[in-house]
């Protein structure tokens, strides 16, 4: 027995080791592609050869910094802007909002604090819920975007993946000039973060040292709380193999949406995959509800509108496109 007790207080003293080295030394942890094994360190993506780069303050004096890639066609169709997600970067956008440029959109990307090459890591502390210094950061990148807009009146969407689409749900409760939102695996969701999932993250030694040492604090935005509050159209994207998020949970935050809101659910797309699984599809559905959303509708993209078989919708409220043939209206999946 003793032999027993004398393992568990090794154990705890390794714990409590690992986690003051872990304070002291920041380590940077990428999810690459979202998988299940985490790589160290964060591999930056290459720099966008095109485009303005824009540097822009927060209301707390923050600075940050973006690039503004102009429309490829001559109409505009409005302002998307590219909400990363959690230790990405503003280069991680083009593989899902470079084809908006072809329909009329201007884009914006930008990077979070504590994010990109000029920036500190994300602390555990504040890395997997969402801050009020996430949303202050989004907010002022619209505000950037609104600003270098040719438009005097430019309709704005923001397109947001994992923790990037949870901070884009909680601006648009506050940010007027958001008008639609497109949600890529959308995360995180109470419970699931970080104590359910961050053993895949970052190791099962720094949750445990971490959740003996002290509680975490309150997170300050509740999903479920944010949801009724936004009233502008909404397109929800996910994986149905997604092992980080379920599909319960993201099923329950769509009919919790207070405007229009599609949920579109991707067979064989873990999470953020949905893009690599069914590229073409992934294009012609956002650029439409975008298209919709924001009140412009080119007749070369109604055209484009993806085969109901590539993907299962599902629609919450009012829907901005007509059912998939052969879909029940009870039942979309």
């Amino acid at each position: 027995m003793s032999s027993i007790f004398g393992l568990l207080l090794i154990l705890l003293l390794l714990a409590l080791v690992l986690n003051v080295v872990a304070r002291v030394l920041p380590i940077a942890v990428a999810d690459e592609s979202c998988r299940r094994r985490p790589w160290l360190p964060t591999h930056w993506r290459e720099p966008i050869e095109e485009g303005e780069e824009i540097r822009f303050e927060t209301g707390d004096g923050t600075g940050l910094v973006g690039t503004y890639l102009p429309r490829l066609a001559e109409e505009i169709a409005g302002i998307v802007v590219y909400s990363h997600e959690l230790n990405g970067d503003r280069w991680n956008a083009l593989s899902y909002v470079e084809h908006l440029r072809s329909v009329g959109f201007d884009v914006f990307t930008f990077n979070y604090r504590r994010h990109g090459r000029n920036e500190a890591p994300c602390r555990w502390d504040d890395a997997f819920e969402v801050t009020k210094a996430d949303v202050a950061d989004l907010r002022a990148a619209v505000r950037a975007a609104v600003s270098r807009s040719s438009s005097t009146k430019p309709r704005l969407g923001v397109f947001g993946v994992g923790k990037g689409a949870a901070i884009a749900l909680c601006a648009a409760a506050e940010e007027s000039a958001i008008h639609a939102l497109v949600l890529d695996s959308i995360e995180p969701f109470p419970g699931a973060s970080p104590s359910r999932r961050a053993t895949g993250k970052i190791g099962w030694w720094r949750c445990l040292a971490t959740r003996l040492i002290r509680r975490r604090p309150k997170p300050a935005f509740d999903l479920a709380n944010i949801a009724p509050q936004v009233h502008v159209p909404v397109l929800m994207i996910h994986g149905r193999n997604d092992v980080h998020v379920g599909l319960d949970a993201v099923r329950t935050l769509a009919s919790q949406i207070g405007g229009q809101c599609q949920l579109w659910i991707v067979p064989g797309a873990r999470h953020a995959e949905a893009v690599h699984v069914d590229r073409n599809a992934y294009r012609q559905r956002s650029g439409k509800f975008l298209l919709h959303a924001l009140q412009t509708r080119p007749a070369a993209v109604r055209e484009a509108a993806p085969k109901p078989e590539a993907a299962v919708v599902e629609r919450r409220h009012v829907s901005s496109s007509p059912a998939p043939t052969g879909v029940a209206a009870g039942n979309r999946e």
